[in-house]
């Protein structure tokens, strides 16, 4: 449950590093639309009712938004605001006074100021231009007023080269650029590159024929599991997630090799290392007992790809905010 501290309740204390751009968490950001971080976490709030009202834990966000090149000094009134959310959360009143500019962020619904670091805003002047779309890495402070306040602490630009955006055999797929894992596309759908083979996160879902099984969660996702290719050489099959008649998370396994059913050139039964080629070293690994195997995740990306015996085993995506 989300915490909230208003001007007019007692401390809640919590203990935060004060981030720096040589060692930023990454792992520690959710990846989530800017825009459903506030549909999300607005009924928790009273916008206008009451002056001042703190995030009671920093939560931490990153998520796709436009660069419009244009900053403004932080207004009096929420300079304050920051120094009270850092002194309630025991924040070093050396990393708040790093706070002297904002930013205007464009998102796909809205614009919205967001402090930044002088250090950070000054390397985002050299490596975007108005227009580029960016990854920022922000915490959640409150609200004042009617104003949504958040910080941002960091930046990782999108490096999309106009060879890999005319380039048909990656559009819309995940690749490794520099060692950042980026969709490759000219969409605004946060989904994009989220597919495999047939079937994509956010789009419409059908019923096949002869499911194998069918499980509904609290949740309100139906989990339905469909058979693809079962014989002495090869097995395969899909576990689907879907709510309100949507698609929200694929899971394909097993050992039938098939470039109709790859995710960004992916197949099962793929080697490690070709794996490492295209979707880069950012990800964690997780011993799993069950399959005598390892599953590597890429949050904050929703993808996590199983393997047994050094060969792709599964392939699982999510929504963009679906951990």
């Amino acid at each position: 449950m989300l915490k909230i501290l208003k001007l007019t309740l007692g401390f809640f204390i919590v203990v935060l590093s004060s981030p720096a751009r040589a060692d930023i968490d990454w792992l520690s950001y959710q990846h989530v639309p800017l825009d459903d971080v506030i549909k999300t976490h607005a009924p928790h709030f009273k916008a206008g009712d009451i002056d001042k009202q703190f995030s009671g834990a920093p939560f931490k966000f990153t998520s796709r938004v436009i660069y419009t090149g244009k900053t403004r000094e932080i207004s009096a009134e929420k300079l304050q605001f920051l120094q009270m959310w850092g002194k309630t959360l025991q924040i070093s009143a050396e990393f708040i006074a790093q706070y002297k500019q904002e930013i205007l962020v464009k998102t796909k619904q809205q614009e919205l100021w967001i402090p930044m670091q002088s250090m950070v805003l000054n390397f985002m002047a050299r490596e975007l231009k108005p227009g580029d779309t960016y990854y920022l890495y922000y915490i959640m402070n409150g609200m004042l007023k009617k104003e949504w306040v958040f910080t941002a602490v960091e930046f990782q630009r999108i490096h999309l080269s106009s060879h890999d955006l005319n380039n048909p055999t990656l559009v819309d797929h995940f690749r490794s650029r520099e060692d950042q894992l980026i969709c490759i596309t000219g969409k605004t759908d946060p989904n994009a590159c989220s597919h495999i083979g047939p079937f994509k996160i956010g789009a419409p879902y059908k019923a096949m024929d002869n499911p194998w099984k069918e499980i509904a969660q609290n949740n309100g996702v139906t989990v339905t599991a469909y058979p693809i290719i079962n014989n002495d050489k090869h097995n395969a099959y899909w576990v689907i997630g879907h709510k309100a008649g949507t698609i929200t998370s694929l899971q394909l396994t097993g050992n039938y090799a098939d470039d109709k059913l790859s995710f960004s050139s992916i197949k099962l039964d793929d080697s490690q290392d070709k794996v490492k080629s295209i979707l880069g070293p950012r990800y964690r690994v997780k011993q799993l007992q069950d399959i005598n195997g390892e599953m590597w995740d890429y949050y904050p990306f929703p993808i996590s790809i199983e393997f047994v015996k050094g060969k792709v085993y599964s392939i699982r995506v999510t929504e963009t905010n679906n951990p």
